[in-house]
């Protein structure tokens, strides 16, 4: 099946691009889905996983506009056509 990943902020301008398209299998999860796609974008892996291969503290996640806990993002399964949107931790002051 075919999702599509979004970036935004800083995690937009590392992947040079606003979304890429992945093929994963059906049934997959929304971890495996980014999981894909740093196999195949180490930049991106540096941005979104840790040392554990877990995401990264701060990452906010939505599927089709739900935000969905990074903690259970590998319980999380995707459907053909979802569209996962991911931002960087906000930060400021």
């Amino acid at each position: 099946m075919n999702i599509t990943l979004q970036f935004e902020a800083q995690l937009r301008q590392a992947a040079g691009q606003s979304s890429v398209p992945v093929s994963i299998n059906q049934g997959a999860t929304v971890m495996e889905a980014i999981q894909r796609l740093c196999e195949t974008a180490s930049v991106m892996k540096d941005r979104l996983l840790n040392e554990q291969q877990q995401l990264k503290a701060g990452l906010l996640l939505f599927v089709n506009e739900v935000p969905v806990d990074p903690t259970n993002a590998g319980d999380q399964v995707l459907s053909d056509g979802d569209v996962i949107l991911l931002l960087p931790p906000i930060s400021g002051g």
